[in-house]
């Protein structure tokens, strides 16, 4: 068992790397035992990029002082419920790059001071529907990194003060506004480089403080058109990196975009059709999503009809009246005599 005396740490090579007044860094340990007894006067202690695969239950007793732990890039795959209990001054818990894989019902419960909690760069696909408790300080979660498409309905609700949250890096296809009971004061969501495919348009009525909203990096290529209504403090807005399909389903979308243009930083570019792809959709005319029809017109007429497929844009120049016949996956056009489209 390694010797986790503050007196017993190896010396620096350099002043400036040694662990401050009160704090412990260990880096060559793998495993955490009940061994902090004898140095109740810890603030900080962590163990970064070792090969730590347990915590003892109990490994941190005794250090009523503890404002500080961090556990990462460490072959963590679980932890014991209750390792950190009785921490009641800890304000900071860093536990990210590890192989934790599950978290157990209520393991965030009774922690009254804790103001930052990371779980970052993990393996978690699952979350329980009781993880945190009440934390009255916390203002910032971060779940960024894992392997979540779902959530528990109102996982959140615990977390009043909550100012902060990412969860970036997942795999969420959609999301749902049960997710989002409870934090209401949330300033800063961030949802970039998941597979977000559509969103419900009641998403965010609940999240009225938001400010900073990011939905770079995902699968997007319409949204309902008054779906960033509810978010009357919102200032910045990325929706970058989507493949935005600009047609006439994107009309209503369009509006809001064209009429809050100085929030997207970056704009959002369209990315279909082809001919209107690297455009910026709030440089594009209603006329334009209206008219510019995605479609491909084959020349496979048979008894005057012509078929026009869902890919690329139509313009009629012919000096004869047509008309259209149906509209949906294929749109079909018959001459009707002469005269001008």
């Amino acid at each position: 068992m390694p010797d986790f005396s503050l007196a017993e740490t190896q010396p620096c090579e350099k002043a400036t790397d040694c662990p401050k007044e009160n704090q412990a860094v260990f880096s060559s340990a793998t495993e955490i035992p009940r061994a902090f007894a004898e140095n109740p006067q810890l603030e900080k202690v962590e163990f970064i990029n070792s090969n730590i695969s347990s915590i003892e239950l109990g490994a941190f007793e005794g250090l009523k002082n503890l404002k500080n732990i961090e556990v990462s890039g460490s072959e963590l795959t679980s932890l014991p419920v209750g390792v950190f209990n009785d921490l009641s001054n800890m304000e900071e818990l860093v536990l990210k790059s590890n192989k934790l894989q599950r978290l157990d019902k209520g393991y965030f419960v009774g922690f009254p001071q804790l103001k930052t909690l990371t779980l970052k760069n993990n393996r978690l696909k699952s979350l329980p529907p009781v993880l945190f408790g009440e934390m009255p300080k916390l203002t910032e979660l971060s779940l960024q990194q894992n392997n979540l498409s779902s959530l528990p309905k109102e996982i959140f609700r615990p977390l009043k003060k909550i100012r902060k949250l990412d969860l970036s890096k997942n795999k969420f296809i959609t999301l749902f506004p049960e997710y989002f009971e409870g934090p209401e004061k949330l300033t800063e969501l961030n949802l970039q480089n998941n597979m977000i495919e559509s969103l419900n348009e009641d998403l965010f009525e609940k999240l009225q403080s938001l400010a900073t909203l990011k939905l770079a990096h995902n699968n997007l290529q319409t949204l309902p058109g008054d779906i960033f209504e509810p978010l009357g403090k919102l200032r910045k807005l990325d929706l970058s990196n989507n493949p935005w399909l600009c047609d006439c389903n994107l009309k209503n979308f369009h509006s809001w975009i064209t009429g809050n243009a100085a929030k997207l930083t970056p704009p959002p570019l369209c990315e279909y059709p082809e001919d209107l792809k690297g455009t910026k959709i709030q440089s594009l005319t209603e006329d334009q999503l209206i008219f510019l029809l995605i479609f491909h017109l084959t020349h496979s007429y048979s008894k005057g009809v012509a078929e026009i497929h869902k890919t690329s844009s139509l313009t009629f120049t012919e000096n004869k009246r047509q008309e259209v016949l149906s509209l949906g996956t294929v749109l079909q056009i018959r001459d009707t005599g002469a005269g001008r489209w």
